[in-house]
């Protein structure tokens, strides 16, 4: 018949003295008998087991939420980019002005300039 989860049952262990002596001073040190100190020294090793889990499974999904949102924020700077060279494409370019224009404007005076010299 299998043992409940809660049930205490006697384990035979074998261990170096110098381990053994360190576990009967950190007993005494904490006021507790050096079985108490074993089971939580022993609870508190899965516990930090359990929590490195917890901690790489939460860094994977958050590494994986931010790569997510940089290929969003990648997407939409495409199309904005795609979206300014259609427009860029679709805007008519300034003509350039003719040089033969430009030569007989120079030429003439203004109507202000012709009273200035008078």
């Amino acid at each position: 018949m299998p043992r409940k989860p809660t049930e205490i049952v006697p384990l035979m262990l074998r261990l170096r003295e110098s381990l053994r002596h360190r576990l009967e001073q950190a007993a005494k040190h904490n006021d507790v008998s050096m079985n108490a100190e074993i089971i939580d020294r022993l609870e508190k090793s899965f516990s930090s087991e359990d929590m490195k889990g917890l901690l790489e499974e939460s860094a994977q999904a958050a590494a994986e939420e931010s790569v997510k949102r940089v290929r969003e924020l990648l997407l939409g700077l495409q199309q904005q980019l795609s979206e300014i060279e259609r427009n860029r494409v679709a805007e008519p370019k300034p003509q350039p002005r003719r040089a033969s224009r430009l030569r007989v404007l120079k030429g003439k005076r203004s109507r202000r300039d012709s009273h200035e010299a008078t």
